[in-house]
């Protein structure tokens, strides 16, 4: 079981490197437009796509198996990625939520949150 207990550091070939927490995730995602109606909300955006985020990145890719390795993390975890009770969505919760996210809007809210971390590198050997 993999967590993202520790700070990731990304990289590609179009950004430099810059640290990715589940705070600083979860700052992006506050900037995205929720679908959602407010009066069936149990789980925050933030925390949803943080779990989605945090899941993929442990090679979790499937519905299923993200709301799966959800619900086996540590309460420390849950409550770093916005779960404070340590309940998690199952995967009809996270299924709805993705069959209503606007992709478009939800890269432009990363793009604007992380864009300063990112811009064009000279030289790919100065990694």
């Amino acid at each position: 079981m993999q967590s993202m207990s520790s700070p990731v550091a990304v990289t590609t070939a179009e950004i430099v490197p810059f640290v990715l927490t589940p705070d600083s995730l979860a700052a992006a995602f506050t900037q995205a437009r929720d679908p959602r109606r407010m009066a069936s909300v149990t789980y925050t955006l933030p925390a949803m796509l943080c779990l989605a985020v945090s899941a993929l990145l442990a090679n979790h890719r499937s519905v299923l198996v993200m709301a799966e390795w959800g619900a086996r993390q540590s309460p420390d975890l849950l409550r770093r990625l916005g779960f404070p009770d340590g309940r998690t969505p199952g995967q009809s919760t996270l299924q709805r939520l993705f069959a209503k996210l606007d992709g478009d809007a939800l890269s432009a809210a990363l793009a604007a949150h992380f864009g300063s971390a990112a811009h064009p590198m000279s030289d790919a050997s100065d990694l």
